[in-house]
């Protein structure tokens, strides 16, 4: 049975778009670099830590220009694309936008580190193949991920010279290695978006036995990385931290024992883009291993009367069988429209349209410009006002909702 798309004399949450910058999102300057004594020989470049990660790579040494991509067992390897930083050492790196810690960024994620590692396993990868179709990575008594004597210190910067560092546990290689291209299915696409990030939570154990294939499509688009969150920068001895960042550096100490030989090898950074409401939603409700098809809006789970947009819209659980859902109960007075929603909908993109009625019936059309919401918290929910015009001289004004198509 379909549910209705259209709720009499209700109002309107809406949900947030994709946004994207019109800088580049990832490192476009070097500003400083000192290789450190065990950085690895002929990666010294410091260039190369800017722009994109790696989207192809070289099958082997005697290949003259890129012909493979990147995927999480096969990682970007090449002089021409990584630079090491030894003992010592650090790098320092200009974003090309700010970093802020923005709640529309996915799983709280806000930069992303793209450095030389990739998972392991009990059979190599056949580069020359590229079908990952063909790959299934290894059990979890046998998985791994290459982060031999990888590790140092995240720090950033608004101004360039006062630093506020990560917890230096935080590990510079971990999960998730990059991917350059997207898998259809059947062949390589399009270039990943590297600013869209993995889950956090992910471990290895999370990928044992996943088929390759399937793995690089439960990326969504993204290319991988390992994950910062701004809230995890240890806060000032003095005052507090600014609101957003400019500046990165990537540091290796010194542990002071000559037998250690401790580096990383970067190939970008990169600011993490917001995402629309519906697609955090998608990360709250599913887990990152779960199909992605799963998680689109026509789909049903469950197999219940809605689907994932309609449970997003009206505060369902996409993974329990339900009856019914939370609809609006609307009052409409001196001061507009108002009503109650729970939390989780706030942000659901619901449309307020007007009509007059005339011989002809009704004329619905959207409301333009959409009224702006007043809210108030009230526990677990929001009390919601919207201002409505006062009625037409043609006649009195009639008010619905309609909840916009899924994407």
């Amino acid at each position: 049975m379909a549910t209705p798309r259209y709720l009499q004399i209700l109002s309107l949450g809406l949900g947030l778009s994709l946004t994207l910058a019109a800088q580049d999102p990832w490192a476009v300057e070097v500003m400083s670099y000192s290789s450190g004594s065990t950085a690895a020989e002929g990666y010294l470049v410091a260039d190369r830590a800017l722009n994109r990660p790696t989207v192809d790579t070289f099958a082997d040494f005697t290949e003259m220009t890129p012909s493979v991509p990147v995927v999480p067992v096969y990682s970007a390897w090449d002089a021409t694309e990584l630079v090491s930083i030894g003992e010592g050492g650090s790098l320092v790196l200009r974003l090309g936008q700010p970093i802020t810690d923005d709640p529309a960024h996915p799983y709280g994620v806000d930069l992303l580190l793209f450095a030389y590692t990739f998972i392991t396993g009990a059979d190599a990868y056949d580069q020359v193949t590229k079908d990952p179709r063909l790959y299934t990575l290894a059990s979890s008594e046998v998985i791994g991920l290459f982060t031999a004597s990888k590790w140092g210190q995240v720090s950033l910067s608004a101004d360039g010279s006062t630093w506020h560092p990560f917890p230096f546990e935080t590990d510079l290689v971990r999960l998730l290695p990059t991917l350059g291209r997207t898998w259809t299915g059947t062949a390589w696409g399009l270039p990943t978006d590297p600013t869209f990030p993995p889950d956090p939570d992910l471990i290895l154990a999370d990928l044992a036995g996943m088929n390759l294939a399937d793995l690089c499509q439960r990326y969504r688009g993204g290319a991988g990385g390992m994950g910062f969150d701004l809230a995890d920068l240890l806060p000032p001895p003095e005052g507090s931290l600014p609101s957003s960042f400019d500046y990165i550096r990537v540091t290796v100490p010194d542990d002071g024992d000559p037998e250690t030989n401790f580096r990383v090898e970067i190939d970008a950074v990169t600011v993490v883009s917001p995402v629309e409401a519906y697609t955090r939603w998608t990360q709250n409700e599913f887990t990152w291993i779960e199909d992605p098809g799963q998680e689109r809006p026509e789909a049903n789970p469950e197999s219940d009367p809605f689907t994932n947009w309609q449970e997003f819209a009206r505060g369902g659980d996409p993974q329990v069988e339900e009856t019914s859902l939370w609809l609006p109960q609307v009052d409409l007075g001196i001061d507009g429209l108002s009503y109650t929603l729970p939390n989780a909908v706030k942000e659901a993109p619901w449309i307020v349209q007007t009509s007059i009625l005339t011989e002809a019936g009704f004329s619905w059309q959207d409301m333009s410009p959409q009224p702006t919401p007043s809210d108030t918290p009230s526990g677990e929910e929001v009390d919601r006002q919207l201002p409505v015009p006062a009625p037409a001289d043609s006649g009195p004004s009639f008010f619905r909702l309609r909840l916009e198509d899924s994407p």
